[in-house]
């Protein structure tokens, strides 16, 4: 038997012997049989398309005949068997797996060879970019460039119908002059005004969050050609129209503490529990309407903390929503000194109240007292006193 090459050819008919060669059966079986079912793929494949029916023809035949080679049953030959059967008559030296002799379904292995973008009843790529190798990045470019002569388009319509409006309110105006029409427009400015100052601030997609919905690596330059155009259809003068399209390269930049202002709810006592955290300490709040009695550990806040500036941090929630006085904390706290302790119960109370009324969010957020203060003592450097601190400097 002569050595085999590769899978396609690696059986060639003069250096088999009749006996192990294909029986016809087989071939026109494998030919005849309904393709309905092997079409039927992962990737969601067409039952008309012709390239994928022919790969699966010439895949059935082979693994008929690898089959009979190895002596086995070709309705029960599967994909470990015919894997062993490839590396014994294929023996390779290789240490890369990926580089050895491989023979798979087509339809596993569609997505790799960049056939998973579908094909004409020819057999020719759908995509416009196929052998560009940049499906993705040039689908998106020409995406952009679309949209672009859409809102270039509506912008030539719509310069005839604004000169007709303003003749017709200029007239309309001289004829019967109309005071409903300014509150109106009054009105319609403030919604707008509303609308804009309710509207999240927005950021665009980055590369590696673009790399994912196109599903191909990009370069710097590309991203950045990408990008330039992107911000140059916002800058259209009808850039409003094409907002849904925009939206796809847009995303929200989370405010902070908005995490923290998700709907809470009170147990059947009407207590409100949350947790806080600043350096190494770490507190647990109850909170309940009462008349304003704050404990820590069991003990007075006043008495727990010495410094007045920590008990300002444990009072400063109550004064920015102004319920000083209607609430009962219980404070158990652990770990840290005693600021990180007091920043620790101050965020928690301040999560806490959240579960009490609604309006409290707005207050708190303008205050920051939602925001986990992330700030620890420096570590002290090599060579200094202290963090910041020299030794004093001595001529000799």
């Amino acid at each position: 038997m002569k050595k085999l090459s590769h899978v396609p050819g690696a059986f060639p008919s003069s250096g088999l012997n009749e006996s192990l060669k294909p029986p016809e059966n087989v071939v026109d079986a494998a030919a005849s049989t309904d393709t309905t079912s092997s079409a039927a793929s992962e990737e969601g494949q067409d039952d008309e398309d012709p390239l994928m029916q022919q790969m699966m023809i010439t895949y059935d035949r082979y693994r008929h005949w690898i089959a009979k080679l190895m002596g086995k049953d070709p309705e029960s030959f599967g994909k470990k068997e015919l894997e062993e059967a490839i590396a014994y008559l294929m023996p390779s030296g290789l240490y890369a797996k990926d580089s050895r002799p491989v023979f798979e379904d087509p339809r596993i292995n569609r997505t790799s060879l960049g056939l998973d973008v579908g094909v004409d009843k020819k057999g020719n790529p759908l995509a416009a970019a196929f052998f560009t190798g940049q499906v993705g990045f040039h689908n998106t470019l020409y995406e952009i460039y679309e949209q672009t002569a859409k809102l270039d388009a509506a912008d030539e319509q719509s310069l005839p119908e604004d000169v007709q409006t303003s003749d017709s309110e200029t007239s309309g105006e001289e004829d019967s002059p109309d005071s409903s029409d300014d509150k109106s427009s009054d009105d319609d400015e403030d919604n707008k005004i509303q609308k804009v100052r309710i509207q999240p601030k927005m950021r665009w997609v980055s590369k590696l969050e673009l790399e994912r919905e196109i599903k191909e690596a990009l370069t710097d330059k590309e991203y950045g050609v990408i990008l330039h155009r992107l911000k140059k259809l916002a800058r259209h003068r009808n850039a409003y129209q094409g907002t849904p399209f925009l939206l796809r390269f847009l995303r929200i930049i989370p405010i902070p503490g908005m995490e923290d202002a998700k709907s809470r709810q009170l147990n059947e006592n009407g207590e409100a529990f949350a947790e806080g955290d600043r350096k190494r300490a770490i507190a647990r709040v109850t909170a309940k309407r009462g008349s304003g009695n704050v404990t820590i550990n069991d003990v007075p806040f006043t008495k727990y903390f010495g410094r007045m500036e920590d008990r300002k941090q444990i009072m400063s929630p109550f004064l920015a929503v102004d319920a000083v006085g209607e609430y009962d904390v219980k404070c158990d706290v652990i770990g840290g000194g005693s600021s990180g302790q007091s920043g620790a119960i101050r965020l928690a109370i301040s999560r806490a109240l959240l579960s009490f009324e609604d309006s409290y969010l707005e207050p708190l957020q303008k205050a920051r007292l939602l925001i986990r203060d992330s700030r620890i003592k420096e570590r002290k450097k090599p060579g200094q006193k202290r963090a910041r601190k020299k030794f004093t400097w001595v001529r000799r």
